[in-house]
């Protein structure tokens, strides 16, 4: 699998901005259960989800369905700009919780046909990304992974921080 890991990727103000914002006391983040059991339709909407331990997550997703779903949606403006988004698909937050070992969740694919992904971690930690040929790359504030999300990883928690929290953004 093909990727890029870009540490520092955006200005310190940038990112201290993105990410006070996000993990701020206010911003609204929502309960799903199946973190990768979730099976989503072509379109990359949710359509059923399964519970297993550890396999909950909070999430807040930004725009889907081509259009924004958020209010914090121009938050990603510094992000997307850098990026040189021209057909965003999806972007979303993710708040894994801690455990009190890291637990591996399933592989999976963001959406099936190929496109170009970006995960951006929001905060330092032992949690980690796993790409289908094993490469384990760590999550740590303001770095950010591209890849091919049709090609299958995975995620995990973290035990050393409260939280493991990043943007996953999605386009053509």
């Amino acid at each position: 699998m093909k990727h890029e890991v870009i540490d520092n990727f955006l200005e310190p103000r940038e990112f201290n901005a993105l990410r006070d914002s996000i993990l701020d006391i206010a911003f609204p983040w929502f309960a799903y259960t199946g973190v990768t059991e979730a099976k989503f339709s072509k379109d990359g909407t949710l359509s059923q989800a399964l519970t297993k331990d550890h396999h909950w997550a909070f999430f807040h997703l930004f725009y889907q369905n081509y259009q924004p779903n958020s209010n914090y949606f121009s938050s990603l403006t510094s992000l997307i700009e850098k990026l040189q988004i021209q057909a965003l698909l999806r972007s979303k937050a993710n708040l894994y919780p801690r455990t009190t070992k890291v637990v591996e969740h399933d592989f999976h694919y963001d959406f099936a046909e190929p496109h170009k992904s970006a995960l951006f971690c929001l905060n330092t930690n032992n949690g980690f990304t796993i790409l289908s040929d094993g490469k384990k790359i760590k999550s740590i504030e303001n770095r950010i992974i591209l890849f091919d999300a049709s090609e299958l990883h995975k995620s995990t928690t973290c035990s050393d921080e409260n939280f493991r929290a990043n943007i996953v953004i999605n386009w053509k």
